[in-house]
């Protein structure tokens, strides 16, 4: 956990407490609170703390080993874990379209609310991509006033994004291959792999910046950023 200037210790844990439907977490340090789908504490001595993200890529195991075949594995075993994790303890839970407890407003019902979306927020600003409408192309798009390019695929199931800013200007991007993802910049041809970084042209080399963004739950990402914009398709 790292807060600009400081370092908390990054072993946490869960709480047991829930914020609309969603865990909260707490570092061992302070035993401050830090809701899952937020990144500043909202219990203990740094309440009002904000986070620094880091990107996050969610896919299914067998995508991710074939972009990374040399990924090491932690042992459940060696943390001493007693969880059987080939048993589904959840049933129905995820497709259906019940939460557990109320949340603190409305559930939006715009989509189904275990419908999985990349959320992206800049400043007071919010939207949301369903996964499953993400059939492969890029999307090029703005939150706020930051333009974005979303890289993701619905039946490869992953998706992530990155600031369309380089150098000072804003490129736009189309897909140049599906799988290892791959984006072309149109101004300058430079090809980008799905960690954001050019990988031929005459960018080679450099990094997109990331996004504030991540996969969750629809009725999640929409109960911490009411009013979120959502993304139906088509460029922009």
């Amino acid at each position: 956990m790292v807060i600009p200037g400081q370092v908390i210790d990054c072993v946490g844990g869960v709480s047991g407490l829930l914020c609309d439907n969603n865990l909260v977490m707490f570092d061992r340090t302070t035993s401050s609170l830090w809701p899952q789908m937020d990144f500043n504490s909202i219990r203990g001595d740094l309440m009002g703390e904000v986070l620094e993200q880091i990107q996050v890529y969610e896919m299914p195991w067998g995508q991710w080993l074939k972009l990374h075949p040399d990924t090491g594995v932690v042992s459940i075993a060696s943390l001493g874990s007693t969880i059987d994790y080939d048993r589904y303890p959840y049933d129905t839970y995820f497709t259906s379209s019940r939460v557990m407890f109320p949340l603190r407003g409305p559930l939006d019902t715009r989509m189904h609310a275990k419908t999985r979306v990349l959320g992206i927020r800049e400043g007071s600003e919010a939207k949301a991509y369903p996964l499953t409408d993400l059939t492969g192309p890029v999307v090029n798009d703005s939150i706020g006033n930051e333009p974005v390019v979303v890289l993701g695929h619905g039946g490869l199931d992953y998706a992530v994004a990155w600031s369309r800013v380089v150098d000072g200007g804003v490129r736009t991007f189309e897909l140049s291959q599906t799988f290892e993802p791959r984006m072309r910049d149109l101004e300058t041809g430079t090809e980008w792999d799905i960690h954001g970084r050019a990988i031929s042209g005459p960018d080679i080399g450099s990094q997109l910046a990331s996004t504030e963004s991540y996969i969750g739950f629809w009725f999640a990402w929409a109960a911490y950023h009411p009013g979120t914009d959502l993304w139906s398709g088509g460029e922009g």
